[in-house]
């Protein structure tokens, strides 16, 4: 995760005559949440307002642990 970052920040410095935001995109990051090794804990510094220099959007259909659901948009649909 952390490698995806830093592959994120070196398209920051890239200026060209529109702006660059880069985008992060982890489809089903409710599975990171079961590994033992806690691989989500790098987002709590990468997401904070002051070091954000990235868009990031997580899909999931679990809930994250609450820590990074207050840094997000909680978007929920029922069941067909």
């Amino acid at each position: 995760i952390i490698k995806v970052f830093e592959r994120a920040a070196n398209y920051s410095p890239v200026k060209s005559i529109s702006e660059l935001l880069p985008v992060i995109v982890f489809d089903e990051i409710g599975l990171a949440e079961l590994s033992p090794h806690n691989p989500l804990k790098v987002l709590h510094a990468e997401l904070e307002v002051e070091n954000n220099r990235y868009g990031f959007v997580g899909v999931s259909n679990w809930r994250l642990d609450a820590s990074k659901m207050n840094r997000a948009l909680y978007l929920s649909t029922p069941d067909p």
